[in-house]
Formats: C-alpha cells, sequence, structure tokens
C-alpha cells in the first residue's frame, strides 16, 4: 500500500510540474508550506492564491538569493513564469535532483512569533 501510495504521489508530482511552478511558502516565523500555481498565472494571481490561503490580506511576497539579497516581488500583471525566468539568481531550486523543483518565496504577513 506504501508502494502504491508513492507511485501515485511521484506520477502526480511528475505531471503537475509540467503546468506549475511548485513554491515553499516560508513566513517570517520560519512556517512553511508548499502551494502549486500555474505557470501562465500572473503575480496577482500568486497574491490572490496565497491571501486565501492564509485568510490574510496584508502580506508582502519577497525571495532571496544565496547572497541574503532581497527581490520584492510586487502585484502585476506579469506572469509567474516570466519572474522567475527574468530573476534566474533569486529562483533556485530549494532540492536537489532528483526531487520536483521547488521555489522559496517569503512571506511577511505581519505576525513574526516564534514558536
Amino acid at each position: 500500500m506504501d508502494q502504491v501510495f508513492q507511485e501515485n504521489k511521484d506520477r502526480y508530482f511528475n505531471c503537475l510540474s509540467h503546468n506549475h511552478f511548485i513554491f515553499e511558502l516560508t513566513k517570517c516565523c520560519n512556517y512553511t508550506e508548499w502551494i502549486t500555481i500555474i505557470k501562465n498565472y500572473t503575480i496577482s494571481d500568486l497574491y490572490r492564491t496565497i491571501k486565501n490561503i492564509l485568510c490574510n490580506q496584508n502580506i508582502r511576497l519577497f525571495v532571496k538569493d544565496q547572497y541574503n539579497n532581497i527581490l520584492q516581488i510586487n502585484e502585476s500583471d506579469l506572469t509567474i513564469k516570466q519572474l522567475i525566468n527574468s530573476n534566474n539568481t533569486f529562483f533556485t531550486p530549494v532540492y536537489p535532483l532528483p526531487h520536483q523543483v521547488v521555489y522559496k518565496i517569503h512571506i511577511d504577513d505581519g505576525h513574526t512569533h516564534q514558536h
């Protein structure tokens, strides 16, 4: 049963990655979760999706490069694919191959409590 689950999960992620980006959302308090979004959706669509997931309308999205430089992600009609392709030093996979490509996005939602 575990093997069937693993095979189905792997197949799902392989198919998903053709049309979607996988993001690891990381809040300032280090809480993380994954979301997927269609590659041709806009950054405004990404904001709307995350706001719905977090039930918070006051968020700020950004990414960091390997040197901790910050790229603010502002709501716009730019597609997510265009954002990633034009900022490849900020969008590098979180996990090494052969894992699926997952990009990290940081979220400032105003909550900074530590667990």
